[in-house]
Formats: structure tokens, sequence, C-alpha cells
């Protein structure tokens, strides 16, 4: 367990931000780019041919699909035509594997090429959204209202853990930095959230995550937008490495991890049924 980074209280909230604003979004952006981009580039054929954590998908394959959401998110940040058809039909279940076709036969070189170029573009854009201060809220990839930088947050969020399907199987670390770790923690939750959201059956509780630079944070919701805050007593608690990857529908279930089935549990469960 590592000691918390300071007692300063955070939030992240699916309307609102992240309460350290777009500019620290934007920086974490750019550190993890930097680092995956960094990652393709020190590993050789062979590894790109590997099987992933991702049952269904090599290293190349789960680098198409990190290469396809930049995509999509810079439709998003430049308001143009969405990349993969009618975007009112997204199911994060089916829809990233559908999206494979458009990329069949693709060398790792051309993919690691355009996913390089895409980042440039995407930084650019992102840079730009920010100096507007747009207040901008768009539908979510969960089905949820967010502030574009909350849209963007699961950009790296997504980008993040399919970094840890590459990265575990092929005995690499996936280090993160405070606010980086902090941001990853806050928005899982946020995510984890959304399902039970869905029928206003929101998710109240308070969780504490060994390891993590925070080490308790809230779950609850203003009206009817979802937020994640650090700090209070918690309710029930677990390893942060664990915990993220379950909720994200890697290993054990979230049940077992917590030692519980209680009603919040059941709820946050939720996303691993749905998305994975």
């Amino acid at each position: 367990m590592v000691d918390p980074v300071d007692s300063r209280t955070y939030t992240i909230s699916e309307i609102e931000g992240w309460s350290e604003g777009v500019e620290a979004v934007y920086a974490i952006l750019c550190r993890r780019r930097h680092a995956f981009l960094e990652l393709l580039n020190n590993i050789d054929e062979s590894q790109f041919n590997a099987q992933s954590r991702c049952t269904d998908w090599s290293v190349h394959e789960v680098v198409r699909h990190v290469r396809d959401v930049a995509k999509v998110h810079i439709s998003m940040l430049d308001e143009t035509e969405y990349p993969f058809g009618n975007p009112g039909n997204f199911s994060p279940k089916t829809s990233p594997a559908a999206w494979m076709s458009h990329s069949e036969g693709e060398s790792v070189k051309e993919t690691v090429n355009e996913l390089t170029q895409l980042i440039q573009q995407e930084g650019e854009l992102f840079l730009r959204r920010a100096m507007e201060g747009s207040p901008q809220v768009r539908q979510g990839p969960l089905r949820r209202k967010l502030h574009w930088s909350v849209f963007s947050t699961h950009t790296i969020w997504d980008a993040w853990m399919h970094e840890r399907d590459i990265c575990i199987p092929l005995g690499f670390d996936v280090p993160l930095d405070g606010e980086e770790g902090r941001l990853m923690v806050m928005y899982t939750l946020l995510a984890a959230s959304a399902p039970a959201a869905w029928s206003g059956d929101y998710v109240e509780v308070a969780i504490k995550l060994y390891g993590s630079p925070d080490c308790t944070y809230r779950i609850g919701h203003n009206n009817s937008h979802v937020y994640v805050q650090t700090g209070g007593r918690s309710d029930v608690g677990g390893d942060m490495a664990v915990l993220l990857d379950s909720l994200a529908g890697r290993g054990p279930e979230l049940s077992e991890i917590l030692g519980t089935s209680s009603d919040a549990v059941r709820k946050l469960s939720l996303l691993r049924a749905v998305a994975t």
C-alpha cells in the first residue's frame, strides 16, 4: 500500500468534469499517449502477434482497437462524422469487434503510424476545445450524458486498460503517477456506476482501495448526475489493481474480491456484464 498523495478532496462528475480541470486531463492524455507509443516502439513482431489479456484479440488487435477509439474521440472533439456508422447503434459489448473489419489485413506498421498521426491531431483538438472553455455535454460511450472532457477521460481509461491487457501477459509494468492513478481510479468507478444509473437505480457506496492515491472513494449522485469523490469512511475495500480490473471485466467477480454481494456491489458489477 502506498501513502496517500495529499489530503485534498477530488471529484469527477459526469456533467462538471474533473475538479482539477481540463488542463490536468490534457496533461494526463499526453503522458499516457506518449507512454503507449513508447511501448509499441519497444515490442517486436512476435509480441504483437502474442495473445493479449482480451480473449479474442492479439496484441496487434488491441492496438487496432485503441486506434479506432482515437478516431471516435477525434470525431467528438472536432464535431465531425462518426467514423463507424450510426453512433446511436454503438454497443460496448459488440461494436469494437465489428470495427475490426475496417482494418482487416492491416500491418503493425500501418496501425502504429496511423495511431501516431491521430494522437497528434487529438492533442491539438483537445487543446483547442479547452481554450474555448466549452461546457459541451455529449452522449458518452456508456449511454450517459458527459462533459466533453469526461468523454475524453473515457478514451484515456479505455487505452490505459488495454495497455494493461498488452503489458501484463508480456510481463511489463504499467506505471502511473499519482495524478494519472487518481483519475483512472475515479473514472473506473464512474464508468462502473453508469449501467445502474440507466434505470435511475444509482450506486451509493464508499470503497477503500488499497494501493490507491487517496485510499477511499465515495460514489454518489446529484439529481441524475453521478459523481465520484475522494475521502470518507469506507463501506467495503479491496486491492486497487484487482478491483479495477474486475470492474472492467478482467479477473474475479467483484463480489468475490470484496467478500459481499451487497446491493451496491451488484450494481457496480453491471458494467462487466454489459461491456465484456
